[in-house]
């Protein structure tokens, strides 16, 4: 998932001790984050409800031990109009307080604050939730960390360049975790590019199976973003976790058919006529569209001049998704 937006703050030093659910907390048991209204509007693109509440529905979080979770942002009115808080998140006395939180974030009482809670809205519109530790700084690219330095409790929001993905990262706390944020591509072309440009797996057998790159099989599912290229989501995607879906690779060629016309039963495909396991070989499917390409109707040849794969039946189906063939 690639982040749009996200929305972070600094938690204050009563702030740190309500997310963890600490019980010296008097009063509040709400998480405020300073006058971020606005930012929080543009963040959900829509107003708070009659109360002056939003509901951001969090994704599940399986490193962290999260379910979906419906987090309520709270506005202020009065004199305190605009002042924005996470309500009732106090981890001993609000059983249904956001659990990451608590494993993540620290009390601390005077000093700079030492974590910040993240909000994310990815491409696909979907949030998420991360806290970011003040030891972490260092490591995150430079458009977040150069915003985030001045450890202001208000809330930023922060639009993300383009060519960056959000990182499950584990929940333990540590200071060398992976940031919450990466680099990808600068853009589909380069990726693209950059796919075309990986030579694969040999194809020498191991045992009974053909080596296969996981490498060149992970960049072709990210391209297309756990989409099948056949069907575009026509069949319900299978969530696995955070952006992950279960998709499939289809080679084109296969390394059976390839194995009967020359006689080869546990050799080598070191030959440039044998690399099947290349970009331009394989199709990004889900496993119903997989077992069709294998087994339906009376079998099924690419025709590269339609890019559609047609059947002995006269079955067409077209590539609905492409970008490397």
């Amino acid at each position: 998932m690639k982040p749009r937006l996200i929305l972070c703050f600094w938690l204050g030093s009563l702030d740190s001790r309500v997310a963890a659910g600490k019980p010296d907390v008097g009063g509040t048991h709400d998480i405020r984050f300073g006058w971020a209204g606005q930012e929080v509007r543009q963040l959900l693109e829509r107003e708070p409800d009659s109360v002056g509440r939003w509901i951001a529905r969090l994704e599940p979080y399986p490193e962290a031990e999260c379910e979906q979770y419906d987090l309520t942002i709270a506005e202020y009115h009065g004199a305190r109009e605009g002042e924005c808080a996470l309500p009732a998140q106090h981890g001993n006395n609000s059983p249904d307080a956001y659990p990451l939180w608590r494993k993540m974030v620290r009390p601390y009482t005077s000093g700079r604050p030492k974590d910040a809670i993240a909000l994310i809205k990815d491409k696909g519109g979907r949030f998420h939730a991360r806290v970011v530790h003040r030891e972490h700084l260092p490591k995150l690219p430079k458009w977040l960390r150069d915003r985030l330095v001045n450890f202001d409790e208000r809330g930023q929001l922060i639009e993300a360049p383009l060519g960056y993905e959000l990182v499950d990262t584990p929940w333990v706390s540590r200071d060398d975790i992976a940031v919450y944020v990466r680099k990808t591509f600068e853009s589909k072309d380069k990726l693209v590019a950059k796919i075309k440009k990986m030579r694969g797996a040999t194809g020498r057998t191991t045992a009974s199976r053909h080596q296969r790159s996981r490498q060149l099989a992970e960049e072709l599912k990210r391209l297309y973003e756990f989409q099948c290229q056949v069907c575009d989501g026509i069949i319900p995607r299978i969530h696995v976790s955070g952006d992950r879906y279960y998709v499939e690779v289809h080679h084109i060629k296969g390394f059976a058919e390839v194995d009967t016309k020359r006689g080869i039963t546990g050799a080598t495909q070191d030959s440039s006529d044998l690399l099947l396991d290349r970009a331009d070989n394989i199709v990004v499917v889900c496993p119903h569209h997989h077992m069709v390409l294998h087994y339906g109707h009376g079998g099924m040849m690419y025709d590269s001049a339609s890019r559609s794969f047609v059947g002995s039946d006269g079955t067409v189906l077209p590539l609905l998704l492409n970008e490397h063939l």
